[in-house]
């Protein structure tokens, strides 16, 4: 019996010895390729941690509580929160067009859609400065896991600080942009629940998570 055991043992290794070294080669391919790869998987783990301690049951509770018609609205009045940073980002790489365009939006929406809660004007260019950098020909250098933050690379991380400043939240009192700021991540959370979740159902999540977030920031160049 245990040779029979041994034997189909043997049989199953040879079979799938190519299916290791392929995960093997990956893997070693990865830390070649990725100078901060074994920190940054300790740092997906340590975010996606903190993420189950807090984001993930505020979410919960927000998609349990919160009319689709309600969370629509504050989606849209986030949304439009975000203009200031597209379009002024959008006229420093020289798209004047495309940054006027969002201006406009962002008036247009914020007058007739009463702060931004309904959206009668849809144009959109996403964008930021650490987009502006990439259009200036700066590139993405390695990618980097950022605490609480999550994924960015060299060139994204050194342009959040100017990100930040055009938050308007960042200008209201203590307590209400604590508020604004945390509803403003439930919000975010709560519409990428099911990709978050995807990806940290799959062999490597880091992997997963590094891949789609440079090759989104590439088609958003």
């Amino acid at each position: 019996m245990v040779k029979k055991i041994f034997l189909i043992f043997l049989v199953f290794v040879s079979l799938n010895a190519n299916d290791f070294d392929d995960f093997e080669a990956e893997f070693e391919q990865n830390e070649r390729v990725d100078k901060f790869y074994s920190y940054n998987r300790f740092m997906t783990d340590f975010n996606y941690a903190v993420y189950n301690m807090s984001l993930r049951p505020l979410s919960n509770i927000y998609n349990a509580i919160t009319p689709p018609i309600v969370k629509k609205g504050v989606n849209n009045f986030f949304h439009n929160l975000g203009a200031p940073l597209r379009f002024i980002s959008l006229y420093f790489s020289g798209e004047f067009k495309a940054g006027t365009a969002e201006l406009g939006t962002f008036l247009g929406n914020t007058i007739l859609g009463f702060g931004g809660i309904l959206r009668p004007y849809k144009y959109e260019k996403e964008s930021d400065f650490g987009l502006m950098l990439a259009r200036w020909g700066v590139p993405a250098g390695e990618h980097i896991v950022l605490p609480f933050l999550g994924p960015s690379n060299v060139r994204d991380a050194f342009a959040l600080p100017f990100d930040y400043a055009l938050k308007p939240s960042l200008y209201l009192t203590n307590n209400a942009s604590i508020s604004v700021s945390t509803l403003g991540l439930v919000d975010k959370t709560s519409n990428n629940y099911l990709l978050i979740n995807e990806a940290y159902k799959s062999v490597n999540p880091y992997i997963t998570i590094r891949d789609f977030y440079e090759k989104n920031r590439k088609e958003l160049e």
